[in-house]
């Protein structure tokens, strides 16, 4: 029985480790089993900030503007048609900001914002942000400005003056202007066929120094000396006003000169209603010549001929010849000379350019210049000597001279001798005055020296004199008086 007992509890024993084995592996291999959850609740939404960007009134898209703080991050894109905003979940303190980038046509409006503090609670939940701009001014060109300050001399701005105005310039060509132009009205003008660089200040800032090196005031003339702004020494048309041209028997409108040399073909040479222009590579300076076409042949043969000498002589019989010339520019003044002596000529051309005139000789040499200058210094002359002399006559002037001479020795002879003559006579008679009695037995008296008079202080002295002395001494002045004196 014992035995039977003992049995029966090991069977027990291992039957409860195999079942205990066997419910451990069936838990091992059941998945846990969880509760279910519930979804999260979302917080109410019940604070916003309403943001306006406006300019001038109307609404400004494309900034950004930023809201930070309370843990918040958040940022929208500004539109014209709607006013943005941020909602949010909480109360707080906000920072809302408007971003600029610096490419924006817009900026805040002086004494406005361009960010906020916004405060939020149970009993303000919402709030309103404005952010008023204005369009930026645009930038400020100091190069456009400096040229804008520049004056050209008052030579070149007088009234119908087409002169370039720099107020007028693009800002954005200043590296390559057209057409530009310096004008004197009715004197001279030069109109550039190339463009101009004027971006460089330094070049163009020298241009109200302009009267220094720019000359347009002389009719004929233009000079332009551009060593101190080679900017303008470009190819420019020229055109000088007030040029009174005749024609020429070479065909030639006119004669230019560059600097010290006349110009052989000036390139498009023109000439209409008193306008001479041509072009130019660039600048010095160019003036109009006068030509001048002396005609000698009614004096016969210069003596000089077939020599090496330039100079032109001729021999006449008479007393006076033609001068005869012409010169191809009435703007001219003519001066004749001979030998030193002005030649009463007229001083202008006659309206084809000639000049016609009889001249009188001297007896001997007669050395001529014939001088025809204009207004800006240029001028041309021409030297010739005409030899005349005169006819003989057959006289004895030496001896006419002698007898005259001869003469008028002896006549003054004659009128001296009189003269002394009449002296001894004259002295004779003044000798034998003498003088009255009652000036000699006449007591002496004493002068009142204060009723003397300066001269008559010279005269007498003032020592107490007798009657019978000033008697004596106005007989003698009597003498000198009538008596003529000796030369």
């Amino acid at each position: 029985m014992k035995k039977l007992t003992t049995t029966l509890l090991t069977v027990f024993i291992l039957s409860s480790v195999v079942f205990s084995q066997a419910l451990a592996s069936v838990i091992a291999q059941t998945p846990p089993i969880t509760p279910p959850i519930s979804p999260p609740v979302s917080p109410q939404e019940n604070f916003q900030i309403n943001v306006v960007i406006k300019n001038s009134g109307n609404r400004v898209a494309g900034l950004e503007v930023r809201l930070s703080g309370n843990g918040q991050n958040e940022s929208y894109t500004s539109t014209e048609t709607a006013d943005g905003k941020f909602t949010l979940a909480e109360a707080g303190t906000y920072i809302i900001q408007l971003i600029l980038p610096r490419s924006s046509e817009y900026e805040v409006l002086a004494g406005t914002i361009d960010s906020a503090t916004v405060t939020l609670t149970e009993t303000n939940q919402t709030d309103d942000v404005n952010f008023l701009l204005n369009k930026k001014a645009p930038p400020v060109d100091e190069n456009l400005e400096k040229i804008r300050s520049i004056r050209l001399p008052d030579n070149l701005v007088k009234i119908g003056s087409v002169s370039t105005k720099f107020t007028e310039l693009d800002k954005t060509k200043l590296a390559s202007v057209p057409n530009f132009i310096f004008d004197n009205p009715g004197v001279n003008k030069i109109s550039y066929v190339d463009t101009l660089d004027l971006s460089n200040y330094n070049e163009y800032s020298k241009i109200s120094l302009l009267a220094n090196y720019l000359d347009l005031e002389t009719r004929g003339k233009v000079k332009f000396n551009t060593e101190l702004v080679p900017v303008f020494n470009k190819s420019a048309k020229v055109t000088m006003s007030g040029i009174k041209l005749v024609s020429w028997e070479d065909g030639k409108l006119a004669q230019i000169k560059r600097d010290n040399s006349i110009m052989s073909d000036p390139k498009e040479l023109s000439y209409k209603n008193e306008e001479l222009s041509f072009i130019v590579s660039g600048f010095s300076t160019y003036t109009v010549v006068p030509r001048l076409q002396l005609n000698l042949e009614g004096l016969g043969t210069n003596t000089l001929e077939g020599t090496d000498k330039t100079l032109k002589v001729y021999e006449v019989s008479s007393d006076s010849f033609k001068l005869d010339f012409r010169v191809d520019n009435l703007n001219s003044t003519i001066t004749v000379i001979n030998n030193g002596q002005p030649v009463n000529i007229p001083s202008l051309p006659s309206v084809d350019g000639s000049v016609n005139q009889t001249v009188q000789l001297v007896d001997g040499s007669n050395r001529f210049r014939v001088q025809v200058k204009l207004d800006n210094g240029e001028q041309v002359e021409e030297i010739f000597t005409i030899n005349y002399s005169k006819p003989r006559t057959e006289n004895n002037v030496s001896n006419l001279f002698a007898v005259v001479f001869f003469t008028l020795i002896i006549m003054g002879g004659v009128g001296v001798g009189i003269y002394y003559l009449r002296k001894r006579h004259l002295q004779a008679e003044l000798d034998s005055l003498i003088l009255p009695e009652v000036l000699i037995t006449e007591p002496r008296k004493k002068y009142n020296l204060d009723l003397i008079t300066p001269e008559e202080e010279k005269i007498y002295g003032t020592e107490e004199m007798t009657t019978e002395e000033i008697a004596q001494l106005q007989l003698q002045k009597t003498k000198d008086d009538k008596l003529p004196a000796d030369n």
